[in-house]
């Protein structure tokens, strides 16, 4: 009884065969199970269509559990993933300048889009088989993206926009929400909930004390009222006496 394969081309060795020579066929096992599990392979695209392929007993570019594709296909490659009874799993990392799609029958496809990567399954049901995406699409215990960005302020919404070509959230450039920065050297940065803009240094006010600067002089007031200023000199003038060495 001659030898049979699985799916992925493991040499299934018939009992009383290969008498004195099993340890070879045994050994190539191994190396293919070992190309299955944790091989990469580059792979040049060049054309639109592409058949990946695992044949029976020898080392294959199909086998490897990590497929990168290069290369200038000159349009969306249709890469067929043969033969089609056999289930796999492949990481795709698409270096191509294309989007390539992945389908091993008749059944769903994925494409894979130039500059991303992908985890994909291949039921291997036969010509009506499926590839469907396996790769993981939220992070366990990570706050919802879209309810972040509600939450944001209008400003910070501005740096943070959702790229839909590339299905990725991104960031923008913070000039573009800052209000012009030309003859503002000094101020500081202030919103009045919608808008931002650029004002001079405010007062600070404690409960009924305020200090303000008012010209070249630090002025400070109570309930809104001058009592003590210090010019630009250093000059100390007050509104009423002036009690030295008293207890406070």
């Amino acid at each position: 009884m001659a030898s049979t394969y699985t799916g992925a081309g493991i040499e299934l060795i018939a009992d009383g065969e290969q008498s004195g020579t099993w340890g070879q066929t045994t050994n190539t096992n191994w190396e293919l199970i070992e190309e299955l599990a944790t091989g990469g392979v580059s792979i040049a695209l060049s054309a639109t269509s592409y058949t990946l392929t695992t044949s029976d007993g020898i080392t294959s570019e199909g086998r490897h559990a990590v497929v990168t594709f290069t290369g200038s296909p000159g349009g969306t490659c249709t890469v067929t993933i043969s033969p089609d009874t056999m289930q796999k799993i492949y990481f795709v990392r698409n270096d191509s300048d294309e989007t390539v799609t992945l389908t091993q029958g008749s059944g769903s496809t994925v494409d894979v889009a130039s500059g991303r990567v992908g985890t994909v399954f291949c039921d291997g049901i036969g010509s009506s088989s499926n590839v469907t995406s396996i790769s993981p699409t939220a992070v366990d215990n990570l706050p919802d993206l879209g309810d972040v960005y509600t939450s944001l302020t209008t400003a910070a919404r501005a740096l943070l926009y959702w790229d839909d070509s590339n299905s990725r959230w991104d960031a923008g450039d913070i000039d573009d929400v800052l209000p012009d920065q030309t003859s503002n050297s000094g101020k500081f940065l202030t919103t009045d909930g919608t808008n931002a803009s650029w004002d001079d240094l405010p007062g600070v006010s404690f409960g009924n004390w305020s200090i303000e600067q008012v010209g070249t002089n630090l002025v400070f007031k109570y309930d809104g009222t001058a009592k003590v200023s210090i010019d630009s000199d250093g000059h100390l003038i007050a509104v009423d006496d002036v009690t030295a060495f008293g207890s406070l």
